[in-house]
């Protein structure tokens, strides 16, 4: 699908091997200019490490966003580019690991951060937490992979997938805010709707937020701001 779909969008538009593709949280790179145009994607098992067996990037597109209808939410981009906040208490596979998006993408930064419940570090201590790409840790710990499409406010407990949102505003609804494509990529798609195109230079930034705490099943969750 995704592959079929790239290579029509491609077709009648000027590109060049080593230039990228955005579908939604995925890049794709071109290969081969064809035709038709052949494309390669990080192969999840490796670091900078390429494919161009498209199956399991097709499996992880459907997989977010069966996660974007099944919560009934549009998606807040990032790809796998972007880096998370992660606790150094975090370890792959962890019981009580959870991800939380603070924030839409700013410069390298995709807004999520990763911890675990009850985590002994002080989140005042900024030598606590580190920089991680998603895409390596999606390789580390293939639970985080269908929710990166998720919107600010998004709270998801990797232990059983649960879904809980944080900062909502007025009767529980969550706040989404618009989905603004960022410049950085050759090339931009979207697949819910239209196809489209931006071109730009790779922010050289890493916003610095710190995280707000998250506390689980709370009715009215805590928060606690170190910016």
């Amino acid at each position: 699908m995704l592959d079929r779909a790239m290579q029509a969008f491609l077709s009648d538009r000027p590109v060049a091997v080593g230039e990228t593709v955005q579908a939604g949280w995925l890049v794709f790179r071109v290969a081969d200019l064809g035709p038709p145009v052949k494309l390669e994607s990080l192969d999840f098992v490796r670091m900078a490490s390429f494919t161009r067996d498209l199956s399991r990037a097709e499996a992880i597109y459907r997989d977010q966003q069966a996660m974007l209808r099944r919560h009934g939410v549009e998606e807040e981009l990032c790809t796998v580019m972007h880096s998370a906040i992660v606790s150094k208490s975090y370890q792959a596979g962890h019981p009580s690991a959870f991800l939380k998006r603070d924030a839409a993408v700013e410069g390298h930064s995709s807004g999520w951060y990763v911890g675990i419940l009850n985590d002994p570090l002080s989140m005042d201590d900024e030598s606590t937490f580190e920089l991680r790409s998603l895409y390596e840790l999606s390789i580390l710990d293939e639970r985080m992979i269908p929710f990166w499409l998720m919107p600010v406010g998004t709270a998801a407990f990797l232990a059983d997938g649960t879904v809980e949102w944080i900062g909502t505003q007025g009767s529980g609804a969550i706040g989404v805010m618009p989905v603004v494509p960022k410049k950085g990529y050759t090339l931009f798609l979207r697949f819910q709707s239209a196809f489209e195109s931006v071109s730009g230079k790779p922010s050289s930034t890493i916003a610095s937020r710190r995280p707000n705490g998250v506390v689980r099943g709370s009715s009215s969750q805590q928060q606690s701001s170190t910016d």
